[in-house]
């Protein structure tokens, strides 16, 4: 309950001071994947990376993109229990990075994938809802958009896109 409580004033308030500065996403994703690599190693998950380019540069927090990624990693791990594949993408498409992080996990049912980015709506038993919600406040936050697609039993995508920045850019 404590848990969920604090995310809820996470959502709900934001981060106190965001720490604005043009980040890299290739190198944010990078990171979070070498600290959760060896969890998809023990699930039996391989992971599948594909960059249009090696710098991504947004304006943002480091520490709430982080958040983004590790929400959604966590959730495709939770959906693959048994094993599956764990595919990463980024491009450019226009003035945004297109980020697609997809699944082959169990899919979440079409009556359903309207209400992911809601506040207390989980599809697990064991869910608290937040997870998505959080990612939802703190793309949008940004400008940016994202959204889902899913098949049961054949897995989930998310699509995030984030507008371009440059190095050097001020927050």
């Amino acid at each position: 309950m404590n848990r969920l409580l604090t995310d809820f004033l996470k959502l709900a308030k934001g981060k106190e001071n965001p720490r604005l500065e043009t980040v890299n996403l290739v190198e944010i994703i990078e990171e979070l994947l070498g600290l959760i690599r060896k969890k998809f190693n023990d699930q039996g998950i391989k992971v599948h990376t594909r960059y249009q380019t090696e710098v991504a540069w947004v304006c943002a927090d480091k520490d709430h993109l982080v958040q983004v990624f590790l929400n959604i990693a966590l959730n495709s791990l939770q959906a693959m229990e048994d094993g599956g594949d764990f595919y990463l993408r980024l491009f450019g498409k226009g003035n945004v990075w297109q980020i697609e992080i997809e699944d082959t996990g169990k899919g979440i049912p079409e009556s359903q994938i309207q209400w992911i980015f809601n506040p207390l709506f989980s599809t697990k038993t064991e869910g608290t809802g937040m997870g998505l919600a959080i990612a939802h406040e703190i793309i949008t936050r940004y400008n940016g958009r994202i959204w889902a697609s899913s098949t049961e039993q054949k897995g989930t995508t998310l699509f995030i896109q984030l507008p371009k920045g440059r190095k050097g850019d001020s927050a």
